[in-house]
């Protein structure tokens, strides 16, 4: 009986260990699949970043869809599948741009796009 028990258990831990490297490596294909998008936004005439803005991005499928506001920093990061996607940046008071970015495996694409005040709509 002890050693149907022992069996059982070493049985069970094998198959626990097999799944658990089965499933890092799932994990880390997926990951590997994937491009990584940085979006620096600035104001255009100093060149500081712009707190707040606002980050759109799709494909062409509108099956991936990113909204995201950034934070004091002005950066956006995002993990993307190998694709085109259109990058939309907005922020208060500023004129809104857009760019079409191709993502490929393990890539990195850096988009700054550096924004201009948008003095004709700007409270008078």
């Amino acid at each position: 009986m002890t050693t149907i028990v022992r069996g059982s258990t070493i049985l069970w831990i094998l198959a626990w260990c097999l799944w658990s490297v089965a499933s890092l490596a799932h994990a880390g294909a997926t990951t590997a699949d994937k491009g990584l998008l940085t979006v620096d936004v600035a104001d255009a005439s100093e060149n500081a970043p712009i707190p707040y803005a606002s980050v759109y991005v799709h494909n062409h499928l509108d099956q991936e869809i990113t909204v995201q506001q950034i934070g004091k920093s002005g950066r956006f990061e995002a993990p993307l599948a190998p694709d085109w996607y259109d990058v939309f940046v907005t922020a208060a008071g500023f004129t809104p741009v857009s760019r079409v970015v191709s993502i490929r495996s393990g890539q990195t694409i850096r988009y700054a796009p550096r924004l201009r005040a948008d003095l004709e709509h700007m409270e008078r």
